[in-house]
């Protein structure tokens, strides 16, 4: 009677181990991958923010008229309610076009110690017509 050589089948405990390893660093990978997207909405979501207040900032300052906003002498401060705390910092210049003036607002925030900032550039009017030095005849 002939015998036939039986052959193990299966897998080795290196092979085992070496396939744990790659599917392991897969998944290390595939994590990292998705915490720095994350990372990223949120940062993006942060601009987004920076973005509605600098808007709702310069709305303030077009509904009080930027001579009454002048007046009142709060170029800066903070926004309550948000996290981070945003700041924000508002600039004016009179242009060489009477009654123009140039705004800028600019709302900064801190996250992981990393200073960010938002900048928002318009020109507004004040009450009264623009003069832009032109000669004009009147009747």
């Amino acid at each position: 009677m002939v015998r036939r050589a039986r052959h193990n089948v299966g897998f080795t405990l290196i092979e085992t181990i070496l396939a744990a390893t790659i599917l392991s660093a897969a998944v290390l990978v595939i994590s990292a991958i998705s915490s720095r997207a994350l990372n990223s909405t949120k940062l993006n979501r942060q601009y987004e923010v920076a973005r509605q207040l600098a808007d709702r900032q310069l709305t303030i300052i077009n509904y009080m008229g930027i001579e009454q906003f002048l007046k009142s002498g709060e170029p800066e401060g903070e926004y309550e309610g948000y996290e981070p705390k945003y700041n924000y910092v508002v600039d004016t210049a009179q242009t060489n076009i009477d009654k123009l003036y140039e705004v800028s607002v600019t709302v900064s925030w801190v996250e992981r110690s990393m200073a960010y900032d938002v900048k928002v550039q318009t020109r507004m009017a004040t009450s009264g017509s623009l003069d832009a030095g032109g000669d004009e005849e009147s009747s």
